[in-house]
């Protein structure tokens, strides 16, 4: 027991030198990032794995985390999932990483939906609007405090850096309608007519939610914060 706990601690300091800069990491080196994260999981005992994925999900999982990154999420899934016994900790390790993490995750097509733009076409699709350039899509609702603070705070620097498709979601056309004049100037604005929300099309699980795609609309980012979208386009 003494050297199972010890071993545990010992993974625990090691998995701790991992927060900072990590995120950074790995989106310049995302093979070494994977060789430490594979260190950590081998060197803690199966039966203190469940402690350490909670360390996980709260530092990488959850979306309101300073470092919340679900591509790093995912490799401590992978990692510890043949060593995890307990079916229904295997079962919920299994959705994180097939129905949260894989889902639109970065370097995969990014899912159609179809939307009302603003002034255009009613049910357009992702998949005809704006392809051949990189387009900002930012999931909002009207009445989220949250969302309002972060449109602010991209507003005066996302301006000619990239498109943004602003696409309401969890309200309804005419909320939508009377508060689509307060986005800023530029962005398109649009009304979800697919029910992502509902049918998961998007994992929404916190609003704003945000993707960055590519030309070819493949996903560069995956709901980064505000600093970190900027950050990334400002290179």
């Amino acid at each position: 027991m003494k050297r199972s706990i010890f071993a545990f601690f010992a993974a625990l300091i090691a998995f701790t030198g991992l927060r900072a800069g990590i995120v950074e990491d790995f989106y310049l080196t995302p093979e070494r990032v994977k060789a430490r994260v594979d260190s950590v999981v081998a060197a803690t005992p199966a039966d203190s794995l469940p402690d350490l994925l909670l360390h996980v999900d709260e530092l990488f999982f959850e979306p309101t985390s300073k470092t919340y990154c679900e591509g790093i999420a995912a490799l401590y899934l992978q990692a510890a999932l043949p060593r995890i016994a307990d079916e229904t900790e295997r079962e919920v390790a299994l959705w994180k990483l097939n129905d949260v993490c894989a889902l639109n995750a970065e370097g995969t097509p990014a899912a159609d939906f179809r939307f009302d733009l603003d002034g255009g076409p009613r049910g357009l699709s992702l998949s005809r609007y704006l392809k051949g350039k990189p387009l900002c899509i930012v999931f909002y609702d009207p009445d989220c405090h949250h969302c309002s603070e972060v449109i602010n705070e991209l507003s005066p620097s996302l301006a000619g850096n990239v498109n943004v498709l602003a696409v309401c979601v969890e309200s309804t056309p005419e909320r939508w309608e009377e508060t689509r004049g307060a986005l800023p100037l530029g962005w398109a604005r649009a009304f979800d007519r697919s029910d992502i929300a509902e049918t998961e099309i998007y994992m929404l699980r916190s609003l704003p939610s945000i993707y960055l795609l590519d030309a070819d609309h493949n996903v560069v980012l995956k709901n980064p914060s505000a600093s970190r979208l900027l950050n990334y386009l400002e290179r």
